[in-house]
Parts: structure tokens; sequence; C-alpha cells
């Protein structure tokens, strides 16, 4: 997934890995280009968010 424009430049990326049958690892990655004081506003809010992607992975 990627920005929608070039004001927030950014790709979230995920990489699934199969264990076995019905068995999945999932690395997630954000990468994003950004200036010191976006990247202080908008710090708490991605983590969250991808905690909150990371906690409900299994019901997807």
């Amino acid at each position: 997934m990627g920005a929608a424009s070039d004001k927030l430049p950014f790709t979230l990326t995920a990489d699934i890995n199969e264990i076995e049958e019905n068995k999945s690892e999932v690395t997630l990655s954000f990468s994003g280009e950004f200036n010191a004081m976006m990247a202080m506003m908008i710090k708490s809010p991605i983590t969250n968010f991808m905690n909150t992607l990371s906690s409900n992975l299994e019901n997807i």
C-alpha cells in the first residue's frame, strides 16, 4: 500500500510467509519520508495503527 499523494510519501508492506497449511507469519514494514515536525506528529498514530493491524491479523 502506498500514499495517494506526494505530500506524505509512504509505503506499507506486508510480507506473508506460509509456515504450514493454514498458518502463516506476517512481517509489516512501514517506510516514509517526513520532515522532523511531521514525523513527531505522526509517530504515535502510525505506531497505534501498526499495533492494531498486527493484533487483528488473525481475524482476516
